[in-house]
């Protein structure tokens, strides 16, 4: 396919916050305080989330109380016009959502945004409403050891398996730790677009005389950086 693939995470990427992590804070912050530090890398989060769905309709909280809330957690800035942009110019950017996140949370922040139609595709963890109007989770991708990926998803696993081989180009626009892995595989035809001050960023200043990536890195803050230089590719 003669276009760029734009990869797009989501957490604190497309989207400011973890939305997982704003949905424990205002439904649950009993369970959020008592987390450790080290508990999302070391424990499987999907199955944990998926708990604490169960919690919240204990709880009596409804399904349309998370989609209201979720729905009002603000993209990153200048985000929208960035995604308006890729949108309008599907004959040059292939656009998809690769992210650790889940589908009902993705779908209702991009259609609170009217930003849905910008993408091509959502690569993400499935969900369904059972019975009882409780999400329940359906882990998309595979985990494997390596110290940076989820426990329940590597993103390289998931390209390797459906986008390698397929565009002339890669944009990855991202922010975490969990993103190295796939960074690491870009050629140094590709770009990879990192967070300031995000765990992806810090590793490649730290690491910054090791070349552990091969592709071209450019820092951003907000929607527009990235839009500088992605409007001459």
């Amino acid at each position: 396919m003669d276009k760029t693939l734009i990869i797009i995470d989501f957490d604190n990427t497309l989207v400011d916050v973890d939305v997982d992590w704003e949905i424990l804070q205002h439904f649950l912050p009993e369970v959020a305080e008592s987390l450790p530090d080290t508990f999302y890398q070391e424990n499987d989060w999907l199955q944990f989330m998926q708990d604490n769905y169960i919690q919240m309709k204990q709880k009596g909280y409804s399904i349309n109380d998370i989609n209201k809330f979720v729905s009002s957690i603000p993209l990153t800035i200048d985000f929208k016009y960035l995604c308006n942009y890729l949108g309008e110019n599907k004959n040059k950017f292939y656009n998809i959502i690769l992210s650790g996140s889940t589908e009902y949370n993705i779908h209702a922040i991009l259609h609170a945004n009217g930003i849905e139609k910008c993408f091509d595709e959502i690569i993400c963890n499935k969900s369904i409403l059972d019975k009882d109007s409780i999400l329940k989770l359906i882990p998309v991708g595979y985990g494997h050891n390596c110290k940076y990926c989820n426990k329940n998803q590597c993103k390289t696993y998931i390209y390797n398996q459906s986008l390698k081989g397929k565009f002339k180009k890669i944009i990855f626009i991202c922010d975490g730790s969990n993103d190295l892995c796939l960074a690491k595989r870009l050629s140094n035809n590709d770009i990879l677009y990192t967070r300031i001050d995000h765990k992806l960023y810090n590793i490649l200043i730290k690491n910054r005389n090791q070349n552990i990536v091969n592709c071209s890195i450019y820092p951003w803050k907000n929607g527009n950086d990235i839009f500088n230089l992605i409007k001459y590719q």
